[in-house]
């Protein structure tokens, strides 16, 4: 997904462009260092009250640097991380977390186990947690590619998508890898993620440093709860508004906020996505 940095209105054309991105991240960030590399990090404000967030990792090895937008929106919730995943051969992510979302499925009485995994931006200040241990997540969907429904009719008469019932719903979301070679994979890599969903909220947001518009929105994801997401203007088929149905690819990303919760914590059951 070559447009993440676009989906925080950063379009880049051109090699010259990115290199005065770098140079820039460079000046504005606040710098991190851990044991593995220095973070520079650059927060953004919005006129939505939420910030853009860009993070620049350089390796202490001179060789390693990775670049991870993220947009640090309306939605929170505790997920329980289930394995730590530095920088896994094949993806070009800096690391990331997997989770498991069970969703509910009411006609049939039971619960599928899906296994979802976030980028996280800032990986290597949280790499060393001990998992499982649950974290409050505040993730988001960037680099989006979605295809926009007007109505649940026009979903299934364009989607290709299995019928759905009105108990287990159509909210879907699930790992690019989650079904490898014809059977269920649960030891996911891939913070690519396929969604389906509804529109709660959105907004068109101008990134006050280059200008450039991106489209913001709140997800609904039924009992997963609620998510933001940000996509450029090109990576959506159809018009975007409040209703309307969505579905489409995302990468995952996700910040953990605060410190560890308190053991008692530990122990509760893990809480769907809110708004703030």
């Amino acid at each position: 997904m070559d447009d993440i940095l676009a989906s925080v209105g950063f379009p880049h054309n051109g090699t010259d462009e990115f290199a005065r991105l770098f140079m820039q991240i460079q000046q504005e960030g606040e710098i991190i260092t851990t044991s593995d590399g220095i973070y520079y990090f650059w927060a953004i404000p919005t006129e939505v009250d939420w910030d853009i967030e860009i993070w620049l990792k350089s390796g202490h090895d001179g060789k390693t640097t990775s670049i991870a937008p993220h947009f640090n929106g309306a939605t929170s919730g505790v997920l329980e991380l289930q394995a730590a995943l530095r920088r896994p051969e094949g993806q070009h992510y800096d690391g990331g977390f997997r989770f498991d979302y069970f969703r509910f499925m009411e006609r049939r009485a039971w619960v599928l186990k899906t296994p979802l995994v976030f980028d996280c931006p800032n990986y290597d200040c949280y790499a060393d947690i001990t998992v499982p241990y649950k974290l409050d997540v505040q993730l988001c969907g960037v680099g989006a590619r979605l295809d926009c429904y007007e109505d649940e009719a026009d979903y299934r008469a364009r989607s290709n998508s299995p019928p759905y019932t009105e108990e287990d719903g159509l909210e879907f979301l699930m790992a690019a890898d989650y079904i490898h070679d014809g059977e269920l994979n649960l030891e996911t890599m891939s913070p690519i993620t396929y969604i389906t969903g509804r529109v709660d909220e959105t907004q068109i947001v101008t990134n006050p440093v280059t200008g450039c518009d991106f489209i913001w929105s709140v997800i609904e994801l039924g009992n997963f709860g609620l998510i933001d997401v940000v996509a450029p203007p090109e990576g959506l088929r159809g018009f975007m508004h409040e209703g309307v149905i969505v579905k489409g690819t995302v990468l995952l990303s996700g910040r953990i906020l605060g410190e560890p919760e308190e053991k008692d914590a530990q122990q509760a059951e893990p809480e769907t996505m809110q708004a703030e």
